[in-house]
């Protein structure tokens, strides 16, 4: 239970209203990343309950920015920071020392900025197409998707910082802690669809989860390059990613 605490206090802004019994160790902190997906599938829960109610009051276009705010609002867009970080570094073209100089400032660029309002902008389109269909279970599954990314980033990659929560994260997460959220994500994706009654996407959706696999493996690829390891900026900015793409794709696809 003390992993599942650590990665909700660490992935939303929610207070919880008891204590922990003593402090965690970094292995403590390191290890609730196998509970990632399980708070990625909560924010979904909360951002489906949110559409209820905002879909009766207000119409689609304006319910659509909402959900997107809430999504943001709910981790006090922390990763939507790490992904403007990398992007003002990848733009600076310096070298690999200079980069990791420049995603440890707290300004944001005009790259990262950009990187931001695509980012949001291509969620709202996203997910407007989507909820104008009635097809609701991107909505649940996007942050998930997002935070398995995180994981499967952080399971096989080298840390480029010599300090700090990504190189501990990167440390200490292996395989099986990826095996334990592979399962579980997908258990939730195929369950959430059964659920919802979408039966013909389910077999389309092992080609595009598959794809997105692809893609993880890619954009940690290119930053373990580009940075020398990764970074918990990279980190965060491969989960942006990856929820961007699996809305896309989902739109495109199914």
């Amino acid at each position: 239970m003390t992993g599942l605490l650590i990665a909700f206090r660490f992935l939303t802004i929610i207070p919880l209203p008891f204590k922990e019994n003593k402090t965690p160790t970094e292995r403590d902190i390191a290890a609730s990343a196998q509970f990632f997906p399980v708070i990625g599938l909560f924010q979904g829960l909360f951002l489906y309950a949110s559409f209820l109610l905002l879909s009766m009051l207000l119409p689609a276009d304006i319910t659509a920015a909402s959900i997107i705010l809430l999504s943001v609002s709910i981790n006090g867009g922390f990763h939507l920071d790490g992904l403007a970080d990398t992007f003002d570094a990848l733009a600076s073209r310096k070298e690999r020392d200079e980069m990791l100089r420049i995603m440890k400032d707290s300004t944001t660029g005009p790259a990262g900025v950009t990187a931001i309002i695509a980012i949001l902008a291509l969620k709202y389109l996203a997910l407007k197409n989507l909820l104008s269909v009635s097809i609701i279970s991107p909505l649940l599954l996007f942050g998930l998707i997002g935070r398995w990314a995180m994981v499967a980033a952080m399971s096989r990659a080298k840390s480029a910082a010599s300090k700090g929560l990504g190189k501990m994260f990167i440390e200490h997460t292996d395989t099986i802690a990826l095996l334990k959220t592979t399962i579980f994500s997908i258990i939730a994706v195929f369950l959430t669809f059964y659920i919802e009654s979408y039966i013909l996407y389910i077999v389309k959706l092992i080609p595009l989860l598959f794809l997105l696999s692809l893609c993880t493996i890619a954009s940690t690829s290119f930053f373990e390059k580009k940075f020398g390891g990764l970074t918990g900026d990279n980190i965060g900015a491969t989960g942006e990613i990856t929820e961007v793409l699996f809305l896309l794709l989902f739109t495109i696809y199914i």
